[in-house]
Parts: structure tokens; sequence; C-alpha cells
């Protein structure tokens, strides 16, 4: 595409959208988890897209309640994912300070693969790192997070 072509945020944002659920119905995902052998996950990983998102929205609840567990974020979850990862989740979010993926599901470290751009704006580079779960460890679950009040959607 050349620079005086510029896609429709909204056709730009359907074919992602699309293309998202293509790759999640072709994610393969492992049975068991290295967290799970070691026995420091709290909750075995989720395996489906569904597990996965349902893991999200009951941190989703945590967070809007006020009764978060913080799992996973103890020195020895560090040391063990200073090793190794496997996420159960891609996130394509905004860059505001106010919504930050790992807070609003309450997940811990190693839980999220998460990219971050202005209005999840998304282009080569940001299409290959939502693509990098997926098709490195068989993360089963791609989402991509909008907010309310967002000022790089205004800005656009």
């Amino acid at each position: 595409m050349d620079g005086a072509e510029h896609p429709d945020r909204r056709a730009l944002l359907a074919g992602g959208l699309a293309a998202g659920a293509i790759a999640l119905t072709g994610c393969a995902a492992r049975s068991t988890t290295p967290w799970a052998a070691a026995g420091l996950a709290q909750e075995v990983r989720p395996v489906t897209p569904a597990a996965a998102f349902a893991r999200l929205m009951d941190g989703n609840r945590r967070w809007v309640s006020g009764h978060l567990h913080h799992p996973d974020r103890d020195p020895d979850r560090r040391e063990f994912v200073a090793q190794a990862q496997e996420p159960f989740g891609s996130v394509l979010s905004c860059i505001d300070s106010r919504v930050p993926p790992e807070l609003l599901f309450d997940t811990g470290l190693g839980d999220l693969y998460v990219m971050r751009t202005g209005g999840q704006a998304v282009g080569p580079v940001v299409t290959g790192s939502v693509e990098y779960g997926p098709m490195t460890s068989g993360t089963p679950l791609i989402v991509v997070l909008g907010h309310q009040r967002c000022g790089a959607v205004e800005a656009a």
C-alpha cells in the first residue's frame, strides 16, 4: 500500500478481528504446562478460547468488585518465568495508562502477551506481535481491548 491509500479504521479493525478469529480456530493448545508441572500456577492454563476468555472475565469481575487475587506475582513466579513463558491470552490494548490489561483482568506474570498501541492501531509489527503467542506457544485467545474516553481515537 502506498502512502496515498489509508485503510478505513473500521475496515482495518473488522479485518483484524476476522483474522484473529481465524487464528483462534487454528491455535493448538498444550494439555500440560510448565507452570502446573512446577506447582506454581494457581489455576490450570486454559487451553480453549472459551476457557481463556472465561478466566479473563473472572479476573475482570474481581477488578470491578475490588476483590483482587493478584495471582502469580511472587518471587518464585518471577524466577520461573525468567526461564520460560506460556501465556493463555494475547491482548491488544491502548497505551492509555488507565487500562493496563494485567490489572484489569487480575492476572499474574506469564499469563498474558500484551501489545499496546495508541487506539489499538494495527500495523505489520503489531500484527506479528499478536500472532507470536498462538504461533509459538499455542496461546488460545486473542483479545482487542478498547475503552471509553480514548484520547487516541478522539485525536484520529
